[in-house]
């Protein structure tokens, strides 16, 4: 019979051995369950590009009406994300777009589910690109962007000083403001967007000489300037510094794992019965 001590170390290994055992046999089983239980594919949502207009007359364009590479963003002035995009496609265009090759086009999509006051910021936007023209629309947007969060928003005298700080009389964009006329313009941009099957703001649509492709929500600076030197030498016939990336390949293509809303956009009221005359006092 041999000493207890001397049994310890066969015994210890045999031990051993089954843990390992065990734990590999439950690592494979969860392995296999894994395979088994994978996710199906997100599918992307299809939308109908076809639709959306090209750059219009009374379009607010940053950069080059001309240029062969234009965005259009569909946004909204009470929209977290859409200030970000914002600012990035500012930073965008000034960087690749000033030489002619690209521009940015500013259209609005509103979400009255988001904030009530967003049809007021977006007609307020309008009063100074008619009264003040693109570049005070664009300096006013800066500062819209800027001012407005979820917690507070500007009040309409707020939005009388605003635009008064880009060169608009306020008497006049007072008037603007109580007629509602140019809503109409905003009704064409939120209708439109719409009908092509985006649900939340902001969607950018990308046109070029070659096709139409889209994305939604904010995306970093870098990945779309990345992407813009690339269409901008495709447009040019330059050899492209990215060959691996294949031809077939969207860059624009929504995330098949971004949020998107499933609560489909209800029928609206015209925006116009939701904003109240009398808080625009006469200057």
């Amino acid at each position: 019979m041999l000493p207890r001590n001397k049994l310890l170390l066969p015994m210890a290994s045999i031990a051993a051995m089954l843990i390992v055992g065990v734990s590999a046999w439950f690592a494979l089983r969860d392995n296999s369950k894994a395979s088994v239980e994978r996710p199906a594919q997100v599918e992307r949502p299809a939308f109908k590009l076809d639709t959306i207009r090209d750059i219009q007359r009374h379009d607010h364009v940053f950069g080059n009406p001309d240029a062969p590479i234009l965005y259009i963003t569909y946004s909204d002035f009470t929209c977290q994300a859409c200030a970000e995009h914002h600012a990035v496609m500012r930073n965008l265009i000034t960087m690749y777009g000033m030489e002619g090759d690209a521009a940015w086009v500013f259209r609005h999509m509103p979400m009255v589910s988001h904030s009530r006051e967003a049809p007021m910021f977006a007609l307020a936007s309008e009063c100074v690109a008619d009264l003040g023209g693109n570049q005070a629309f664009w300096d006013f947007a800066d500062d819209l962007f800027k001012v407005t969060n979820p917690i507070t928003a500007p009040s309409p005298q707020d939005l009388i000083d605003m635009a008064e700080v880009v060169g608009v009389s306020r008497q006049a964009f007072s008037t603007c403001m109580r007629s509602g006329t140019l809503m109409e313009k905003i009704e064409e941009d939120f209708d439109e967007v719409v009908a092509a099957g985006v649900k939340i703001p902001p969607h950018t649509v990308i046109l070029t000489p070659f096709d139409r492709q889209s994305f939604s929500g904010a995306r970093p600076l870098l990945g779309l300037a990345a992407s813009l030197r690339i269409m901008i030498q495709r447009v040019k016939n330059e050899p492209l510094a990215a060959p691996s990336v294949g031809e077939d390949r969207s860059w624009f293509d929504d995330d098949a794992f971004a949020d998107h809303a499933d609560t489909p956009v209800s029928t609206r009221r015209p925006y116009s019965e939701r904003i109240p005359a009398e808080e625009f006092p006469e200057e």
